[in-house]
């Protein structure tokens, strides 16, 4: 994994915890133009990213984090509003967890630390 690559994917990892954390930066939110492995190879078909050299799909395409866009119609309204429904959000919650569980487990062994 390139340098470029890793920086990325821990900013990314950050990134989901933050909003698990419902702590998000200002306009940060679930989507590829938030992520920094989006941002960084979301316009080449996201040849080089991490995620999709381990899944070989484009768009977090069989990732926890298309479980969690695929849950519900209104995940965003949920994760945006965090009152539609408790088992909406316990059920992102989960997702997002196991979302930044698989980013981990993408990280070189001597950087993991989970």
């Amino acid at each position: 994994m390139t340098k470029k690559a890793l920086k990325a994917l821990k900013q990314s990892i950050a990134h989901h915890e933050r909003l698990l954390a419902g702590k998000e930066r200002d306009g940060e939110a679930p989507n590829g133009e938030s992520c920094p492995l989006c941002r960084l190879y979301g316009e080449g078909g996201c040849d080089g990213c991490p995620v999709y050299a381990k899944t070989g799909k484009e768009e977090c395409d069989g990732t926890p984090y298309f479980s969690r866009a695929d849950v519900d119609a209104s995940l965003w309204w949920t994760w945006k509003n965090r009152h539609k429904s408790a088992g909406e959000m316990a059920r992102w919650k989960r997702q997002s967890r196991a979302e930044i569980r698989f980013l981990n487990s993408l990280l070189p062994k001597e950087t993991c630390n989970v």
